[in-house]
């Protein structure tokens, strides 16, 4: 009897201390369990990245919608839209977007400074973990049935005091109709336009020499040229005109012929 009465204690003892050993480790893979349920959180996904909006005429605002969707489990929060130069502009943007909602953002590209092909950037920045910054992009041609050349601006450089200088422009025509320069005209008194005439029959293009007289004041110039044609939406084409007018350094006699 003693013995049967020792076995069955020796049992009952390994038995309790089985179960007292594995309460922990149930406890410890419970919390794990729990550790390992991933928190909830927003995913921002755009319909499309990329918008290609074909060909425009130089002066053209694009004007396009970005959509978007919060797929995530999570609010999600737009921190702020940048672009990468300002002749593209985020008008308006959704900033909150709770779970399965949907947001855009609103963006508009002046024209107005280019030729060619063109590909400008946006940023959205937001509270997603995984993206949180994504990059969006508008794409396309800037065409223009006038040019003017060179594009832009009409660079003196630096012009000696008592001394005219004068550089040329050239308008041309790309598109269909016949192109016409009806005059030019500058708003600072001292620069001077004239229209060159071309020989007969050619009127793809005009030359126009711009002047800057031998007195003109001294210091740097900022001017525009406006250029007047018969082609409705280039009646009005502004080019500038810059340079610096400086007079001539006489230096002493002392320093011409130094004393040996």
């Amino acid at each position: 009897m003693p013995e049967k009465k020792f076995y069955s204690n020796w049992v009952a003892l390994i038995l309790g201390a089985t179960v007292f050993l594995a309460y922990p480790l149930l406890t410890a893979s419970q919390v794990a369990a729990e550790t390992d349920t991933p928190a909830a959180q927003p995913n921002i996904t755009f319909e499309e990245k990329v918008y290609s909006f074909g060909t425009v005429q130089k002066g053209d605002k694009v004007n396009h919608v970005f959509k978007f969707k919060n797929t995530g489990q999570a609010l999600l929060k737009i921190k702020g839209v940048k672009t990468s130069c300002g002749c593209t502009v985020p008008k308006n943007f959704t900033k909150e977007i709770q779970p399965g909602e949907e947001g855009q953002i609103d963006v508009i590209f002046n024209s107005t400074n280019f030729l060619g092909a063109i590909h400008k950037t946006i940023y959205v920045n937001s509270n997603d973990p995984d993206e949180p910054k994504v990059s969006l992009a508008l794409k396309g041609t800037v065409a223009a049935d006038v040019v003017v050349q060179p594009p832009r601006n009409l660079f003196f450089g630096l012009i000696q005091k008592g001394q005219a200088a004068t550089k040329s422009l050239v308008v041309k025509q790309t598109g269909s109709k016949e192109l016409k320069v009806l005059r030019v005209e500058a708003d600072l008194p001292f620069i001077s336009a004239k229209i060159i005439p071309q020989p007969k029959g050619n009127r793809n293009y005009y030359k126009i020499e711009v002047t800057i007289p031998a007195d003109a004041p001294e210091g740097l110039f900022r001017g525009k040229l406006k250029i007047y044609t018969n082609i409705k939406k280039y009646q009005v084409i502004e080019h500038t005109v810059m340079g610096t007018v400086r007079a001539k350094v006489v230096r002493p006699e002392s320093q011409k012929n130094p004393v040996q």
